[in-house]
């Protein structure tokens, strides 16, 4: 008795902690004692849960990056009844992606990756290994505060075509994170130098 209680694991708004005593003697932990979970949230990023449309508020969530509970909820604006889309570039490939303007949070970034090594080369090379081993694959995604969003919608997606793509033969395939494969139609411009296609989530798209 009289002997200090030592945390082994702190509290969360999730899980109980636990602390025990030493024995001032021997050394060893005596009997564990169980710290309830704290009322102590940690907000996250805002998140879109439902974007808005002419008709139609939208709502954003802020959650607690432990637990998952939803911390505040706010409603976004209808759209004005003449929305003109909003237009994100990655300047390096110069693939761009179409959305309802106001349906994204204003310091939402595009980013795009070309996919050549590592796992994720791994994933699209297993997934299209029935179709062809020649592919040009990209990760697109949108990032907030370097956190990943997925807008509610569709969106368009616009790719240059690359040189060493026969045109002619041209598949386009999107790859889940699990490997699953879906094709996706797409349109060609008059020019036949970009593919434009709508989607309603990211991850890996390649062209065959």
């Amino acid at each position: 008795s009289g002997q200090p209680w030592i945390v082994v694991k702190e509290p969360t708004c999730a899980e109980d902690g636990k602390e025990h005593q030493v024995c001032k003697i021997c050394g060893e932990p005596g009997p564990d004692r169980i710290i309830p979970k704290t009322n102590q949230h940690t907000p996250g990023e805002w998140e879109i849960t439902k974007s808005p449309t002419t008709s139609e508020p939208g709502e954003k969530v802020k959650k607690c990056i432990v637990c998952g509970i939803v911390l505040q909820t706010e409603e976004i604006p209808k759209l004005p009844d003449t929305v003109q889309p909003e237009i994100f570039t990655d300047e390096e490939t110069k693939i761009t992606v179409e959305v309802v303007s106001g349906s994204l949070l204003p310091e939402t970034v595009l980013v795009v990756k070309r996919v050549q090594e590592g796992a994720s080369l791994v994933v699209i090379k297993d997934a299209l290994k029935d179709i062809s081993d020649k592919f040009i694959a990209y990760d697109i995604k949108f990032l907030s505060n370097g956190a990943e969003i997925k807008p509610n919608g569709k969106f368009k997606v616009t790719i240059p075509v690359p040189s060493t793509i026969d045109i002619n033969r041209l598949a386009l395939y999107h790859i889940s994170d699990d490997g699953k494969i879906t094709k996706i139609n797409y349109e060609l411009d008059s020019d036949k130098k970009n593919i434009t296609f709508e989607i309603d989530h990211f991850s890996y798209f390649a062209m065959v």
